[in-house]
């Protein structure tokens, strides 16, 4: 059963929920990054700017990447080995051919920080435990840093 929604369902700025709009490609711009254990697995959290024009431009989104480890405290701008074939890792490089990469606890954000990426924004439907959430609990996510904008 698909639900109708305006634009004024997605607008939750007034919500302690996290964010939820339209599924697409939207323009990012990286804010921060943080690290965390979540559910026992250590985490890369980036924080996006929405800077499409329109109603949603300004929105913060999350995107979240499973860590080989935590080298630093936990917590804004922490430190992290990543996982040579992981998610981040397969993006990190598509976006950044030319960046030169030797160490996976010395990866340099700064390019992502300093550029427009264009991300996949999808709804998440299920929590941790792959259980159905009712629609007022969906919320949307950066699932995918796809490219550069140029």
């Amino acid at each position: 059963m698909s639900i109708a929604k305006s634009a004024l369902d997605y607008s939750q700025s007034d919500s302690d929920l996290p964010v939820r709009i339209p599924e697409g490609e939207y323009q990012l711009k990286l804010l921060q990054h943080q690290t965390s254990i979540m559910y026992g697995t250590p985490k890369l959290k980036l924080v996006f700017s929405i800077i499409n024009f329109g109603e949603y431009q300004g929105l913060e989104i999350e995107g979240f990447y499973n860590v080989m480890k935590l080298i630093s405290k936990q917590g804004l701008k922490g430190k992290m080995k990543h996982k040579a074939r992981g998610d981040f890792m397969i993006e990190y490089c598509s976006l950044l051919p030319d960046q030169k990469v030797t160490r996976l606890d010395k990866i340099p954000l700064d390019p992502l920080y300093k550029n427009i990426i264009i991300g996949k924004v999808v709804d998440v439907k299920v929590n941790s435990q792959q259980k159905k959430l009712p629609e007022q609990l969906v919320y949307s996510k950066v699932s995918q840093m796809l490219r550069i904008e140029r």
